[in-house]
């Protein structure tokens, strides 16, 4: 018998209450690892640990109360590495419930990148000035020859020379939730989350066109969220109410780094282009801040009842209130920018003094409410469905005179903030019949209007029909399939909504025939099939199709087309009670047609200066498995998955077009893994067991991002050749 950790061998719980339990150990894995690796890529390891060394794969520990009403369930896996997850549940079924949840989540991004760049400080990241200082005369002694090839020699050396860092980012996740009486008729519960995220991610940092530097920015930022909620049941319905609050504390809030091509502040009309034969200006470091600090609170509630023997009706609402007044940054960090008055007076503009306000001020409310209501009468069945949703920003209004572009070249414009919102309501009618006992066929209507502030469209309105066909005339098989078509409608479009955010337009700057996807009138039509096959206990088909085509028709410009296709099919066999096996394919088929016109400052109104862009991906996905119990102490298992994507990137000019070909790129994000993992297992006793795997993994990318573009970070995550052996020791009670 299992020792009892009673009151002088163990903690009190709840308020007092003395817990005794008789705990036992109902499973445990434990491993050691061993990983080869040709190519240090953190696309390996990207949301996982496997690591040389050992972990925890599972260890799981029940307990029970004397009088067998309280059990406490202790689960951890992947411990105590980096991608660990901790649980611990305590309940009494039907009375309360209790479950404490700690899960670590890990994100490599990218291993040994070069930086020039060191972190001097909380918010600051720093080039030696020697550095800076050489780079600079250099790019002002050599200005007609600062082209790409030129820059990229001249820095690749220091490059070559710069520390490395790791980009990772870990995201430590704590729960808890605790619930009252849920099975009583009234109950209640409270959640409580916290989330700290911390680590280094690639930023863009540049200080130019053609100046883009990217730098390893900091994270460490934290959110804290709770619930309470209470629910009351009764015998045909029940109504839930509560109020949850979400705070996000950013604890990095901004960061400052430098200009490898600047040690003192510069600046002129061009200087946003530096380094180029144009300018060698800019300034000499840089500013961004990061995700502002806000809240947000929100109350819910939501019911649902009876209505006679056939009916029913439910309903929900939610108001929710977000807020952030972060501390504002000056126009610019350059100190060689200089302004005046209209008296002539200064005007400084790295000084907050000179904004119109010194805080955000932005605060922006959503209501959410929907209601249903439907029924059955006989062989027919009808709903009705409808939801509103408005996100009311409140954020007012404020005129600056002007921006900092790049913090090179200050763009004297009188500017407006633009506080977007919209409304949407969607309102669906169903109606159904049921064709004998196996059957059913649907057949609905959906009117959706969606208004808007601050955009080239105010109002949009879209139809939706979809006809649906349920059937299962056996056991031994079943097939769903539905097919819908909406078609989306504008008052007017005006190409001119761009010019909100000026005080006195100077634009436009769009041209007058480009269509925001979101916005412009659009057709589509979706078609989903899912049919299953069991032509015995011991072997089971699936095959699936989904497909939608979204068509932009009426779009001079942007994008014309959106068409996506996908095929799934899978079989399970239990050959014999010893022996099992899956398969399982996808195909996944996406062309995007879009079209631009080759401009420059101002709309190019010539069609001979139209192009067209026809992007095609791919996607293959497959994989098996087979379980073979070899004797009665000796199981194998084999898994093994592959995934491919090919994607290709083509365009064309009209036969009358003014401008040269576009260049077409074949690898678009183009990547293939297959991945196996052989395991066996042997049972030494009831109680325990051991075992071997072995998981081998082989990626490869080429993407036309990567390509003779490796300048800066160039952080490693490409492709990879690994090999994983494991032993492991079960234990089982």
């Amino acid at each position: 018998m299992s020792p009892t950790l009673c009151p002088r061998r163990l903690a009190t719980l709840a308020a007092g209450a003395l817990l005794c339990l008789s705990p036992r150990l109902d499973a445990a894995v434990v491993e050691v690892l061993d990983t080869y690796r040709n190519n240090d890529s953190a696309k390996f390891e990207e949301y996982r640990n496997l690591d040389s060394g050992f972990r925890i794969a599972l260890l799981r520990v029940m307990g029970e109360s004397a009088d067998q009403e309280k059990t406490l369930d202790l689960r951890l896996v992947n411990a105590p590495r980096e991608d660990g997850r901790y649980t611990l549940g305590y309940s009494r079924p039907g009375s309360f419930n209790l479950v404490i949840d700690y899960n670590r989540i890990v994100h490599h991004l990218g291993n040994g990148g070069r930086s020039l760049w060191t972190r001097t400080g909380p918010v600051t990241l720093e080039i030696p000035d020697d550095v800076q200082r050489t780079l600079q005369n250099q790019v002002a002694a050599n200005q007609s020859r600062l082209f790409f090839p030129f820059l990229n020699e001249l820095i690749s050396p220091f490059l070559a020379n710069a520390r490395t860092v790791d980009l990772q980012l870990q995201r430590d996740r704590f729960g808890l939730h605790y619930d009252q009486g849920k099975l009583s008729h009234f109950s209640w519960s409270l959640d409580y989350t916290h989330e700290h995220r911390y680590g280094t991610v690639p930023f863009g940092g540049s200080f130019g066109i053609f100046n883009a530097t990217e730098i390893p920015a900091p994270v460490d930022d934290d959110t804290h969220g709770a619930e309470l909620a209470g629910e009351w049941k009764w015998n045909r319905g029940g109504l839930r109410l509560g109020y949850r609050y979400s705070r996000f504390q950013n604890n990095q809030g901004f960061i400052v780094w430098d200009n490898p091509f600047r040690l003192t502040d510069s600046t002129g009309p061009a200087a946003f282009l530096a380094p180029t034969p144009l300018s060698v200006g800019g300034s000499s470091h840089g500013i961004a801040d990061f995700a502002p600090n806000d809240s947000s609170k929100l109350i819910f509630l939501n019911g649902r009842t009876q209505l006679g023997r056939y009916g029913w009706a439910s309903a929900a609402f939610t108001r929710n209130q977000i807020n952030q007044n972060d501390q504002l940054f000056p126009y610019t960090v350059n100190t060689a920018i200089r302004l005046a008055n209209d008296n002539g007076t200064p005007f400084p503009t790295t000084d907050t003094s000179t904004l119109p306000i010194q805080h955000a001020a932005r605060e922006a409310v959503t209501t959410s409410a929907n209601a249903q209501v439907g029924g059955r009468f006989g062989l027919w069945d009808a709903s009705l469905r409808y939801r509103y949703y408005d996100y009311d920003n409140r954020s007012p209004r404020t005129p600056f005179v002007g921006y900092a572009l790049f913090h090179s070249t200050f763009i004297i414009e009188d500017r407006l903030t633009v506080p977007y919102g919209y409304k949407t309501n969607d309102a669906t009618a169903e109606l159904g019949r049921s064709l004998g006992n196996d059957s059913h066929v649907a057949l609905s209507f959906a009117h959706k209007t969606v208004d808007r502030t601050f955009r080239e469209t105010s109002t949009t309105d879209e139809n939706v029909g979809k006809v649906s066909f349920d059937t299962h005339p056996s056991e031994r098989w079943n097939l769903q399939a539905s097919y819908e078509r909406g078609d989306r409608n504008l008052d007017h479009y005006d190409p001119l909504g761009e010019l909100a955010s000026y005080v006195s337009p100077p634009g436009p700057f769009n041209n007058p025939d480009m269509r925001k996807y979101d916005e412009a009138p659009r057709t589509y039509g979706a078609l989903r099939l899912l049919a299953q096959l069991y032509p015995s206990d011991a072997l089971n088909f699936a095959f699936g199709v989904t497909g939608r085509n979204d068509d932009y028709k009426e779009s001079p410009l942007g994008l014309q087309s959106d068409h996506v296709l996908e095929f799934s099919a899978e079989v399970a066999y239990q050959a014999t009670q010893k022996a099992s096996f899956f398969l399982f394919g996808n195909r996944a088929d996406r062309k995007v047609v879009q079209r631009g016109r080759n401009s420059g400052g101002v709309p190019n109104p010539d069609p001979a200066s139209d192009w067209e862009a026809k992007l095609d991906e791919i996607t293959y996905t497959a994989g098996l498995g087979l379980n073979v119990k070899l004797t009665p102490r000796w199981t194998a298992d084999l898994s093994g998955q592959w995934s491919r994507s090919n994607g290709d990137a083509g365009f064309a000019v009209p036969l009358d077009s003014v401008i040269p070909p576009p260049v077409g790129f074949g690898n678009y994000d183009d990547y293939e893994l297959t991945s196996l993992l052989a395991r066996l297992d042997y049972t030494i006793n009831k109680h325990f067991g051991a075992g071997f795997a072995y998981r081998w993994e082989d990626y490869t990318i080429s993407s036309f991002l990567t390509d003779a573009l490796r300048n800066y970070l160039n952080a490693n995550n490409g492709s990879y050749h690994a090999h994983v052996f494991s032993l492991h020791l079960n234990v089982d009670f």
